[in-house]
């Protein structure tokens, strides 16, 4: 699916069946799987989109209270799936919904060094936060920051359930010491959880872009399929409480990157994180 993996010859599908010692991926619900094959197709309608959302009541109401939310960053609130649905258009749709088909499929249980809870809080608050400072530094990545800001993580809990024995004392390292996580996993493993998670989204047909930016999200060497500023600038924020956050890594690269004044993205940052809590309690 993605040209780094076409480039690098890399087969995603037995590469995330080894790390995960052969664990099938979850499937989506059934629903939301026929709603995203939908907006895929070049002559699919919105109305016909909308139609098949409103079918479902679960859906409908998971789609409005995340695009209602503060978090999402909608400029007026919406009353009905068939106005969300043609407000939104088919690209930030689907990012909602494949947001939501995530959130159902990977593991909800608690394991050895993982918290559901904490991790939900932590991905919503790099979803708002990418959100925020996408605003201030790239308004184009906005929509697809917000979803990779959410998902950027998404390997982690797969890993977690799937690999506990091995991966749990990482997790369990990375809680007590704080730093790099991803340093922690190439150590231990060969691999971190942004090329594991640049896998899943293969294998689970993430448009392209969003791929990329998951499975760039700290970084490429190769610049093209590295994720925008906004969703590498999230990926600095650890699971620690809100007071507790470390800003000047994000605050110096911007400024370093865009120019842009420190006093601008800290505030983009703090205005993100206020703004979690209400996404949190969607997906957790």
């Amino acid at each position: 699916m993605f040209g780094l993996f076409r480039r690098k010859k890399v087969d995603p599908r037995r590469e995330l069946a080894d790390v995960l010692g052969g664990a099938a991926l979850p499937s989506f619900p059934a629903i939301q799987m026929q709603v995203l094959k939908s907006l895929r197709q070049e002559d699919i309608s919105l109305g016909t989109v909308g139609d098949m959302v409103m079918r479902d009541p679960g859906l409908s109401t998971k789609v409005l209270s995340t695009v209602n939310c503060a978090g999402f960053g909608l400029k007026r609130k919406v009353d009905n799936v068939s106005h969300a649905v043609s407000l939104l258009g088919v690209a930030r749709l689907e990012s909602v919904v494949l947001s939501l088909a995530v959130a159902s499929a990977l593991p909800s249980k608690s394991t050895r060094g993982f918290r559901p809870r904490r991790f939900w809080r932590a991905a919503a608050r790099r979803a708002t936060t990418a959100l925020a400072l996408a605003d201030l530094l790239h308004p184009a990545s906005r929509s697809m920051a917000f979803s990779a800001g959410l998902l950027q993580d998404m390997a982690v809990p797969l890993l977690a359930t799937h690999r506990g024995a091995q991966y749990g004392p990482v997790l369990e390292a990375w809680g007590a010491d704080g730093g790099s996580l991803e340093a922690l996993e190439r150590s231990e493993f060969g691999w971190d959880h942004a090329l594991v998670a640049s896998w899943v989204a293969s294998e689970w047909c993430f448009p392209e872009t969003l791929g990329y930016a998951i499975g760039g999200h700290h970084g490429s060497d190769e610049p093209e399929l590295a994720a925008p500023l906004p969703v590498r600038l999230v990926g600095l924020l650890g699971e620690g409480e809100d007071e507790k956050l470390d800003l000047e890594p994000i605050v110096e690269s911007a400024r370093s990157a865009h120019g842009v004044p420190a006093d601008q993205v800290v505030q983009a940052v703090r205005l993100g994180i206020e703004r979690s809590a209400e996404v949190a309690a969607l997906f957790s």
